[in-house]
């Protein structure tokens, strides 16, 4: 069984070969390794435990399509641009080096590491310590269709997860397709108390 774990901050990879049935959740302060697993025993020697956040956690994907009449670059603009982000996600989305500094409604912040970026095709990106996978298809005189793959998402969190992107691609559909922000922006009326135009 091979696993492939990337450091992404030295752009190295590494491909760790084992002969049984094991997997590991690894994650490291500054130089980030993916991907997740669950492990049911000891890891290798190879592998540094010291930098080990979880064990036998299960793991879950998320995926979601949506249809919007935009073509793919201004899609791709909205996902990739501060002032994109900003107008469906989150109160703000600055990028620096590489990194997006997310600030939600609710005081929240997440630092999100890019991973990958394609123009007007492909947008990947580290998102709360899991693997968020944006991919746009042109429709031929339909505008696009919208893919968004969440990886390596705790079983306790998916039904939350699953629903949060609903309410962010449904705002982004609104952006993208109407220049309509459904969202209230008040910090007393945000995700934690259930509202979902957050």
């Amino acid at each position: 069984m091979k696993l492939k774990i990337a450091s992404l901050k030295l752009k190295q990879e590494t491909v760790y070969t084992f002969h049984q049935k094991q997997s590991i959740v690894l994650k490291m302060t500054n130089q980030k390794i993916w991907n997740f697993w669950s492990f049911p025993s000891q890891p290798p020697e190879a592998i540094d435990t010291k930098n080990l956040l979880h064990k036998n956690i299960k793991m879950k994907t998320i995926s979601w399509k949506i249809h919007l009449i935009a073509n793919p670059k201004r899609i791709f603009d909205l996902l990739t641009t501060p002032e994109g982000r900003k107008s469906f996600w989150a109160e703000s989305a600055e990028e620096n080096n590489g990194i997006i500094h997310f600030v939600f409604p609710n005081g929240e912040t997440y630092d999100s590491e890019i991973l990958k970026i394609n123009p007007n095709e492909e947008f990947h990106i580290d998102y709360f310590d899991s693997l968020v996978k944006f991919n746009i298809e042109p429709i031929e005189n339909r505008g696009s269709d919208l893919s968004l793959i969440n990886e390596a998402v705790p079983e306790n969190d998916y039904n939350e997860v699953h629903a949060g992107w609903v309410s962010v691609l449904m705002n982004l559909k609104a952006v993208a397709d109407f220049n309509c922000d459904l969202r209230n922006h008040d910090p007393k009326r945000t995700w934690n108390q259930g509202y979902v135009d957050n």
